[in-house]
C-alpha cells in the first residue's frame, strides 16, 4: 500500500495543530520488524506541533515536500517526494 502523507490541505494560516505527518508525535517509524528505526518528522522537526504562516501551502506546511510511505508486508519504506499542492514550491498557488 502506498501511501502520501498528509492526504489533504488540513491548516488555515496561523492555526497551530498537532502535525498531520507525524500525528503530533515528532517522530515517524520506518523499517518493519526487528529492523524498525524512527526518524524526525521532517514536517515538524521532531515538535510534533506545526504552525502555517501566511502564504505556505496548507498541505505540506511550507515544506514542499511529503513523504510517500510503501508498505511491503512487514517493511516500511519512507520516501520524500515534492508536494502536488504546490510543486514543491512550499508557497499557495496563485490564481
Amino acid at each position: 500500500m502506498n501511501r502520501t502523507f498528509p492526504e489533504r490541505a488540513t491548516l488555515t494560516p496561523g492555526e497551530e495543530a498537532a502535525c498531520p505527518t507525524c500525528g503530533g508525535r515528532g517522530e515517524l517509524m520506518y523499517g518493519g520488524g526487528m529492523m524498525a528505526s524512527f526518524m524526525e518528522c521532517p514536517h515538524c522537526k521532531g515538535k510534533g506541533r506545526v504552525t502555517l504562516a501566511a502564504g505556505d501551502c496548507a498541505r505540506c506546511c511550507g515544506t514542499g515536500m511529503l513523504l510517500r510511505k510503501h508498505d511491503w508486508g512487514t517493511v516500511t519504506h519512507l520516501e520524500k517526494v515534492p508536494c502536488p499542492d504546490c510543486n514543491g514550491t512550499g508557497k499557495q498557488k496563485r490564481d
